[in-house]
């Protein structure tokens, strides 16, 4: 019975019998008002940072079961798929968590208007990291969010689903004059800086999937960026792909962060109870997902080894070089110099699995 139907029926009762007391009458529609108020609140995530890992599916699948849980129905997660080409996938998500057609999304730090992270050894190790993303400088940072997009999204955490970064390829690193000549894909965030050290920065279009990995099998990279993990699942789904791939340089000289961020009027439509409850959330999703990184870039580390790929770690002579080339190069800029000190000015902060 709709809300008309059950006003006329309320009418004739009290006009012609008076068999119900005005308060039944008039708690019918509030009643049904309660009913609406009860449907959980669907929270639209778009999916643009697919790592095309098992682990990381199951991890968001059982953080929504826990955040349906811990609301008490109030609040549901959909993780909607990205229609948009692999090139594009931040971009269109950004996007559309930006007018509203999605609620909220987990995409590269620098498209979420956070791009100090894309400057070479920024951190100095995993435990630096956690420190920042957790203390005050984080969250001063966590406010480019907002101020990039006017105020439209909050920005709810930092976190790293590949780890740090290293080149592969063909060649091995040894000394930092090794660089010198080899070339490196222009697309990559890193190709600036690298390229100041000699390396030969050449087109082979944008990261798409396994593309780069072909073009070091092919001989037109030498070497690629590329995290551990994600090296890890090149190797299960395309191993003739691999054969190209004779050293792991663990230059780890970039992290690839990404951001957790929300629409903010999808946001003004919580109450304040369920607002908590989702920053908490997002808290602990953005902590597990990076110790699922580490725990995982270990474990793949063995298999790669055993798989017969070399590891080349730079001796500490030649890796202080490259720092010291980092530090140079981001003297260039003033103000990228000093929110890059900033962030180095923190301690560490031991991550809980180690």
């Amino acid at each position: 019975m709709n809300e008309k139907s059950r006003g006329v029926t309320a009418s004739f009762i009290l006009s012609a019998a008076l068999l119900a007391p005005l308060s039944v009458i008039l708690a019918a529609p509030s009643a049904a008002r309660a009913s609406t108020a009860e449907k959980p609140k669907v929270i639209r995530w778009i999916v643009a940072h697919d790592r095309g890992s098992s682990f990381f599916d199951q991890l968001l699948d059982t953080y929504a079961q826990k955040l349906e849980k811990k609301s008490g129905g109030a609040l549901k997660v959909e993780f909607i798929a990205s229609k948009a080409p692999d090139t594009q996938l931040d971009a269109a998500a950004y996007q559309q968590v930006l007018n509203g057609g999605a609620d909220m999304s987990q995409l590269s730090a620098a498209r979420a208007g956070v791009p100090i992270f894309d400057a070479p050894f920024v951190f100095r190790n995993y435990d630096h990291a956690e420190a920042v993303f957790n203390g005050p400088v984080g969250k001063k940072l966590l406010n480019g969010v907002s101020e990039s997009s006017q105020g439209r999204l909050k920005g709810y955490a930092f976190t790293y689903s590949g780890g740090y970064r290293i080149l592969v390829g063909s060649k091995p690193l040894n000394r930092l004059s090794d660089l010198k000549g080899l070339k490196v894909r222009r697309e990559t965030a890193s190709a600036a800086f690298l390229g100041e050290l000699g390396a030969k920065r050449v087109d082979v279009g944008p990261e798409v999937r396994e593309r780069p990995i072909a073009a070091v099998l092919s001989g037109a990279l030498d070497l690629e960026e590329t995290e551990v993990n994600r090296l890890a699942l090149v190797q299960r789904d395309h191993p003739e792909l691999v054969k190209g791939i004779s050293y792991a340089n663990l230059t780890r000289h970039r992290m690839y962060v990404t951001s957790i961020l929300a629409n903010e009027k999808f946001l003004a439509g919580l109450t304040a109870e369920q607002r908590r409850l989702l920053g908490e959330w997002v808290e602990e999703l953005a902590t597990d997902e990076r110790k699922l990184s580490v725990d995982l870039e270990g474990r793949n580390l063995k298999a790669l080894t055993a798989s017969g790929l070399h590891l080349i770690e730079l001796p500490k002579s030649e890796r202080a070089n490259f720092m010291d080339a980092a530090k140079a190069f981001i003297k260039k800029s003033p103000e990228l110099e000093a929110s890059v000190r900033e962030i180095q000015a923190v301690p560490d902060t031991r991550l809980a699995s180690q």
